[in-house]
């Protein structure tokens, strides 16, 4: 999908990128799985039924989601094994480090882009969170387009 490819590379001008991801986000209530690059770890299909079948993202039940469904704002966790309570999911897929920062239409966060780093830990930046949120915002239509022509 041309926009996630765009926006990958042009956070690799800025961050050393792992895992990029983007999730849908549904009545802020839960959120699917939607892209993410096929790696060693997981294809993409398999990462959807991981999110769908396995283990379920329902926003309540993750402390970091409600953070940022709730603020509207990227959360940022360079150790996710300091998470209380623990996030199984990230310990599954042996994720160190997660970012996830808002895509938001309508004063809603409509779904977020997951960046995550497998067996080890990477810091960014409040800074540098700032410059990719505001990359992100550049590429809202652009998501939110992409989304909705492959749903429907």
């Amino acid at each position: 999908m041309k926009v996630f490819n765009d926006l990958r590379e042009k956070l690799k001008e800025i961050i050393e990128i792992d895992e990029l991801a983007y999730l849908t986000v549904k009545d802020e209530a839960e959120a699917f799985a939607f892209y993410k690059a096929d790696t060693e770890l997981f294809s993409l299909e398999d990462w959807q039924k991981f999110h769908k079948v396995e283990y379920p993202t329902i926003i309540k039940n993750i402390p970091v989601l409600v953070d940022l469904v709730s603020n509207k704002r990227y959360v940022a966790v360079e150790d996710v094994f300091k998470l209380n309570p623990p996030q199984k999911e990230f310990q599954v897929l042996n994720i160190h480090s997660i970012y996830l920062l808002p895509v938001i239409d309508d004063d809603k966060v409509v779904g977020f882009v997951d960046i995550a780093y497998i067996g080890k830990h990477y810091k960014i930046d409040k800074e540098t969170l700032d410059k990719i949120q505001e990359i992100i915002n550049g590429c809202k239509d652009e998501i939110i387009k992409t989304v909705k022509m492959y749903n429907n």
